[in-house]
């Protein structure tokens, strides 16, 4: 009897161990598949960020070719300039790796954007006030300037909030929220 119960023991004790090898080793398996998971997640996020802030630079330089057109008149086969694609409201346009922005940084780009469409409009009035300058006096083109370099300088402003902002993200300095700013 003692010899089946020695066996016995030696059985349970090698399923045992073969237990808890598969269950080690499958916890091995999903830490790994956590880390590619990980690893992807700040590949995407990074090659997203990279994107934006070369569209930040896009933009930011296309404010400042408006105010280098501000005192000369387009002529007719000028085409009126166009938005930078940051301004658009579209995944194709924004970028499809978008959807990775945080909150923050979406809040932030939102605010270019608004500010994008500022120096747009007093571009546009402008250029409508140059153009029939005699026919309405009352339209006040240095009112139109001082409007629109205000916007030109939020725009340059919220280049560098959106470049700190990516950084301290990928750094792991900011996680994000809206409300970490």
């Amino acid at each position: 009897m003692s010899w089946d119960w020695s066996t016995t023991v030696t059985g349970v004790v090698g399923i045992a161990g073969i237990a808890g090898t598969l269950v080690g080793g499958s916890r091995q398996i999903n830490a790994q598949k956590d880390m590619a998971r990980e690893e992807r997640r700040e590949r995407r996020l990074e090659a997203s960020y990279a994107e934006l802030l070369l569209k930040v630079a896009e933009a930011d330089d296309w404010t400042y070719q408006l105010f280098l057109r501000w005192a000369s008149v387009a002529q007719e086969a000028d085409p009126p300039p166009q938005r930078p694609d940051l301004f658009v409201k579209t995944l194709g346009a924004r970028g499809v790796l978008s959807v990775h922005w945080s909150p923050r940084v979406q809040v932030l780009v939102d605010e270019l954007c608004t500010e994008l469409d500022t120096c747009f409009r007093m571009y546009l009035r402008n250029q409508l006030a140059l153009q029939h300058l005699e026919d309405d006096p009352a339209v006040d083109i240095m009112q139109l300037l001082a409007k629109f370099t205000g916007a030109k300088d939020r725009v340059s402003e919220l280049d560098h909030r959106i470049r700190t902002q990516v950084s301290d993200e990928i750094a792991g300095r900011s996680d994000g929220s809206v409300r970490s700013a």
